[in-house]
């Protein structure tokens, strides 16, 4: 590991891992993963035909450990069972890799679909953004991990890219760009059908790509040609609300991002419009959940398509679960200084 003498940047880095394993305390007493461990971190280069992983943790610079090629790819998932899965937008497939965190290896292709740009699991299923198609398709896997169709949602219109999940509420968020500017939303039933739920307009949007919700129920939005992302937040009837932009740092046609397993956020730059080597910038939260700028790095993935982050045990916010709040002050007890009393809030 890289030896450091502490300047200010490690040292705020170093506080928010200590934050984080606060908070994870009472569920690493019961065996859960460390949040201030390495991680891996996947950046996906379309034009390159490659695919990119870098070892990444909460100090330090991230390492780039392997790569792979494979064709133009653009969205990454990470399914229930650990197996990778890229979509392949030049040969209209999706590509499974076994190993994901050791040596990658390929486990075939799902096919007949038209354009697949972004992809996401809800449950066992995976939904693809079939951009060409106009529509977002569905595959179920059986208990061998085999993928058979199961329907499709329509209703997008054109110009389909990044999708997210709202697990609380079971609601599908689905951007559409280049000139559509807007979010649409869709619910689910019992039998798992999909229907309209609504669309989010305004706010700036401006060719919208890549989701993710923050680990305090934020939705971010890498807003490609505004050079930012947006936060929407929801009230009590589950209308989205405008909550913040996030700008500067190297935010340059933002359209992917991803929250890593100790809340810090990464922001996938196409750099030059894809002409360049792609970048990544980093924010950590602070408590009232304000973005601070975290540095950025380079990557050789050239028209940056996607970034993800392995999957890891998430952090819960404070006001979550008692038993996180009550292993924080626990911990925040025994390491303070007798004459500095423990102050609550």
């Amino acid at each position: 590991m890289k030896r450091y003498h502490f300047p200010y940047g490690i040292i705020q880095r170093l506080a928010m891992c200590w934050r984080a394993v606060a908070l994870v305390f009472p569920a690493l007493l019961l065996g859960a993963a460390n949040p201030c461990s390495a991680t891996s971190l996947f950046v996906s280069g379309g034009t390159n035909n490659m695919l990119y992983r870098y070892d990444v943790e909460p100090t330090g610079t991230p390492t780039l450990s392997t790569s792979i090629a494979t064709s133009n790819p653009a969205g990454i998932v990470f399914g229930p069972t650990g197996e990778l899965f890229v979509a392949n937008f030049s040969t209209s497939t999706v590509s499974r890799f076994l190993d994901p965190l050791g040596t990658l290896v390929p486990n075939g292709v799902l096919a007949g679909l038209y354009g697949p740009e972004y992809l996401l699991f809800r449950q066992n299923e995976l939904f693809v953004v079939n951009q060409f198609g106009g529509n977002i398709v569905r595959f179920a896997f059986d208990t061998a991990q085999n993928a058979s169709p199961n329907g499709v949602i329509t209703g997008l219109g054109t110009n389909e890219r990044g999708i997210a999940w709202n697990s609380v509420t079971d609601e599908l968020f689905v951007t559409l760009c280049c000139g559509s500017n807007r979010i649409k939303r869709f619910i689910f039933d019992a039998s798992g059908h999909a229907s309209p739920n609504g669309t989010i307009t305004g706010g700036g949007l401006s060719n919208p790509h890549v989701m993710a919700f923050s680990p305090w129920g934020e939705l971010f939005v890498a807003n490609s040609f505004g050079d930012n992302i947006l936060r929407f937040s929801f009230d009590t009837l589950g209308d989205a609300l405008l909550s913040g932009t996030i700008t500067g740092n190297g935010l340059e046609v933002p359209v992917a991002l991803s929250f890593s397993p100790w809340g810090e956020l990464f922001v996938g730059n196409q750099t030059s419009l894809g002409l360049s080597p792609g970048t990544v910038s980093r924010w950590t939260f602070d408590a009232a959940h304000e973005a601070i700028p975290n540095g950025s790095f380079t990557t050789p993935a050239i028209h940056l398509n996607g970034v993800e982050f392995a999957p890891s045990a998430a952090i819960p916010e404070p006001s979550s679960l008692a038993l996180v709040v009550i292993g924080t002050v626990a911990l925040t007890s025994v390491f303070a200084k007798r004459r500095r009393p423990f102050r609550g809030g």
